[in-house]
């Protein structure tokens, strides 16, 4: 392995419905830049088909993070998965991921 391997993969783990879901930072890679792309600027003034686009990139993204997560779920769970949970997921990613904006700055 390379030194690069020392970067990926950091863990933490969060509460979800009081359920620990570990998640690591490499969840998220290059490979789905495309996709978090596609989630550009999330206003209302989008038209109905760029919303459609980014609400298939968010439902792809949350369905590869928690296969990755809890890898013994089914698909069948994963899309049982209540939107009650999809903010607090999603903030999870956000900081997991590094994606997350430094407030000290």
């Amino acid at each position: 392995m390379s030194k690069l391997s020392g970067v990926c993969g950091k863990s933490k783990i969060f509460k979800i419905e009081g359920v620990d879901i570990e998640l690591k930072s490499n969840y998220l890679t290059i490979d789905d830049l495309p996709t978090l792309l596609l989630l550009g600027d999330m206003s209302e003034e989008a038209p109905p088909e760029e919303k459609e686009k980014r609400g298939e990139a968010i439902k792809n993204l949350v369905f590869k993070i928690l296969k990755k997560a809890v890898p013994d779920a089914s698909d069948e769970e994963i899309k049982e998965f209540g939107l009650r949970n999809l903010k607090q997921l999603m903030e999870a990613i956000v900081e997991i991921s590094g994606l997350k904006e430094d407030a000290s700055n």
